[in-house]
């Protein structure tokens, strides 16, 4: 295999974050990044210890009522000790955990302030512009979450390795997944993808463990994806999920390449995911056509 330096290059950019490879557990942020609190949890949730995790769950799940914690009353509410909260909000890349409470409420406030498509007749510019940016945070966030983890050349070696790739996902993923079942056609990469959920329950019989399986989804909930990436891991194929973090996509799969939190709901049948999961697979071909040569 050739030297994966090339590899490397394609992800060294300047937008707030660095891995620092040798050691899995340091993943630092450069000060004075923008990036989202919830991104960087994101980022380093799978590095992070059994108490910080739990810290960072409740977090998740209890935004609005941390903006409103010190220290102490934070622990006691995630169950885990203030020394516990200080070290994780150093783990975030802040300073201070009046700097993280800012963050917070920094992603809390614009999150409340979607674009309402229900005020009636709103101009095309204004639509377009609201939408690019939504498209260009998830793709930045998304590069980010790329630059952070070593998952992506995992993922690349694996699939130039592989004996065939099988690709997984339905609905909006399940068009990524054809876009790339294309690309690797057009490297003559070996490669199976079924939109009809019948055909790719039944591919998924025929693999092997010197194949890849690929499951594609969003939320990480999709049946039909999650039962295929079952029956790969029976056959001992090993097993890829581009998913947000923690989903039970997540928690199934070998190897995770995760997106970044986005907003769905802009508008019925515009999901910004799917240029997230368009980044991930679009760099992940990149990676195998860099070390192919």
């Amino acid at each position: 295999m050739k030297d994966n330096k090339q590899t490397q290059k394609l992800l060294e950019f300047s937008v707030g974050v660095y891995y620092n490879g040798e050691t899995r557990k340091k993943l630092c942020f450069k000060t004075g990044g923008d990036m989202s609190f919830f991104s960087r949890v994101s980022q380093v949730y799978d590095t992070l210890t059994p108490k910080e995790k739990v810290l960072a769950d409740y977090i998740t799940a209890h935004p609005n009522d941390v903006m409103h914690m010190n220290i102490r009353e934070l622990g006691l509410a995630a169950n885990v000790s203030p020394s516990t909260v200080v070290r994780f909000a150093r783990s975030m890349g802040y300073d201070k955990y009046g700097q993280m409470l800012i963050s917070i409420a920094r992603d809390q406030q614009s999150g409340s302030q979607s674009l309402d498509l229900t005020a009636g007749h709103l101009p095309i510019d204004v639509l377009a512009r609201h939408l690019c940016a939504t498209i260009q945070k998830a793709v930045v966030e998304t590069l980010s979450m790329l630059q952070a983890s070593t998952a992506l050349q995992t993922a690349a070696e694996w699939l130039i390795d592989a004996k065939t790739i099988y690709l997984y996902g339905v609905g909006a993923s399940g068009v990524e997944a054809s876009g790339f079942l294309h690309k690797m056609i057009a490297i003559d990469k070996p490669c199976k993808y079924y939109s009809d959920p019948y055909l790719s329950r039944l591919s998924s019989t025929h693999i092997s463990s010197s194949d890849v399986a690929i499951g594609i989804s969003y939320s990480g909930r999709n049946q039909a994806v999650l039962t295929a990436i079952e029956e790969a891991k029976k056959k001992s194929a090993k097993t890829i999920g581009v998913t947000r973090v923690n989903s039970q996509l997540a928690r199934s799969v070998d190897l995770r390449l995760y997106l970044p939190i986005v907003d769905d709901d802009i508008c019925k049948g515009v999901q910004v995911s799917r240029y997230a999961q368009s980044m991930v697979l679009d760099t992940l071909f990149l990676a195998m056509t860099s070390q192919r040569r």
